[in-house]
């Protein structure tokens, strides 16, 4: 499964989060902009002013050529990962067998990348 859309998300992030009611993490500025904690993900996107972001959201990654910012487990009690923006629109949904989700994200840019390729899996998933 691969899903590709192009985005201008209020607030310039995204949200990946296995729960829609998760905490959401702190969002301390700093020069990377992704964020986290053991619900969800926030990762930041080319300022909504600038343009679109295009984002590929996919559950069997290839190697990929952008550098990886991320890569951790978050809990998916809902057996589910969406992918959002901040008013929890979502862009993507991702189904699982488990409820742990395995996330890496890669991105073209720390600060404000134009490109964003997501790999969900289950936890115990190989990738």
């Amino acid at each position: 499964m691969i899903i590709k859309t192009r985005v201008r998300p209020p607030g310039s992030f995204l949200v990946v989060a296995g729960d829609i009611y998760a905490p959401m993490p702190e969002f301390p500025d700093q020069e990377e902009r992704i964020w986290a904690n053991e619900w969800c993900v926030g990762v930041g996107t080319l300022s909504e002013v600038d343009g679109e972001t295009e984002i590929v959201v996919t559950d069997n990654p290839k190697s990929e050529s952008l550098p990886l910012v991320f890569d951790g487990v978050i809990a998916a009690p809902d057996r589910c990962v969406t992918v959002s923006d901040a008013y929890l629109l979502e862009v993507a949904r991702v189904q699982l067998r488990g409820d742990r989700a395995r996330i890496k994200i890669w991105t073209n840019d720390p600060r404000e990348p134009d490109r964003i390729v997501i790999a969900v899996t289950s936890e115990n998933d190989r990738f």
